[in-house]
């Protein structure tokens, strides 16, 4: 996909840089031009703070000297991609996924296990998620 807009940064794996990355990525939206509906700017919000988490908790441990870096690019044909890249291990996926208790019919979203629910929500709320680098690095696609 062709980008025509990007915005880079890198934040410390502290829960508060979650609100600063994500009111970059917002302002940086606005700036393009590009108005979002209420449900997709919702979607983003959660996407991001998901995804997020998952890095400063899962990937970094929660160790403020480690770093994650965060691309998002808009891209011609109207997608949203980010990428979230920590400074950990990586995780087996198929093993979180597996898990998280993820059904594969109708569910009450609370009978979820907390671990792995995260990456169920931004599968369920983007049009593509990727993993690379073993788990440590998550590319999402959402149609805007």
């Amino acid at each position: 996909m062709e980008t025509c807009d990007s915005i880079s940064f890198r934040i410390s794996s502290i829960y508060e840089s979650i609100y600063a990355a994500i009111n970059g990525i917002f302002e940086f939206i606005r700036n393009t031009g590009r108005i979002l509906s209420d449900e997709v700017y919702f979607d983003i919000k959660v996407i991001l703070n998901e995804i997020l988490v998952n890095a400063i908790k899962h990937g970094n441990n929660c160790d403020c000297s480690k770093k994650i870096d965060i691309l998002a690019e808009l891209t011609k044909d109207g997608y949203l991609h980010f990428v979230v890249r920590d400074e950990g291990a990586g995780f087996d996926l198929d093993l979180a996924y597996r898990d998280c208790g993820c059904p594969d019919g109708d569910f009450d979203i609370s009978s979820l296990e907390e671990c792995g629910r995260g990456i169920f929500i931004v599968r369920n709320l983007c049009d593509r998620v990727e993993f690379s680098n073993r788990g440590s690095t998550i590319e999402v696609y959402k149609k805007i």
